[in-house]
């Protein structure tokens, strides 16, 4: 494929698509779980490779270039035809819920595996999404609906389900006694 001579890795074109429409490097990295010296790196990356620079920077501000500008509009078009593409392929019905579980790796195969077919089976239009972590489930967390914490021996560590609220503006993490 001739575009893979175009690109320095295809993962750049989704850094690009996600910074160009936040207009700004911390939310796409926040969006992307990377840091933002990553999506900066990313970037600056691909404006290198194809030789145009996709992004006016004033400190924080970020604008688009006429090609940026483009690219932009190009390749957000293309990602949600492919997106449209594997829902129908795959089956996906627009009314299924989705939830992002931000769960240790331990409690994810110790405790929520032998128990997924029995959710399954009561919520069958709920699909669970994973952000695993490694130890327990602490501190703010990002882009989840729910952080379960790390269980020992039938007991849990934490007395605490941390709920993680999406919001336009932002993500406020909040306790709820389990």
């Amino acid at each position: 494929m001739v575009l893979r001579r175009h690109l320095p890795s295809p993962g750049t074109l989704f850094v690009f698509e996600v910074a160009a429409r936040h207009s700004n490097f911390s939310k796409a990295a926040d969006e992307l779980n990377i840091t933002q010296p990553a999506v900066s790196h990313a970037v600056a990356s691909l404006e290198k490779h194809i030789g145009e620079k996709l992004f006016i920077r004033s400190g924080p501000n970020l604008a688009l270039t006429e090609a940026g500008k483009k690219l932009s509009r190009v390749t957000t078009r293309a990602f949600h035809s492919i997106e449209d593409v594997l829902d129908e392929i795959e089956g996906r019905d627009d009314t299924r819920e989705v939830v992002m579980l931000s769960i240790s790796s331990g409690m994810a195969t110790h405790w929520l595996m032998p128990r997924y077919s029995s959710f399954r089976e009561e919520f069958p239009n709920t699909d669970l999404q994973f952000q695993l972590l490694p130890g327990s489930v602490g501190g703010p967390l990002h882009n989840c609906d729910l952080g379960l914490p790390r269980c020992c021996g039938g007991r849990c560590a934490q007395a605490r389900w941390l709920v993680c609220t999406r919001t336009g503006s932002g993500h406020r993490s909040t306790g709820l006694c389990a």
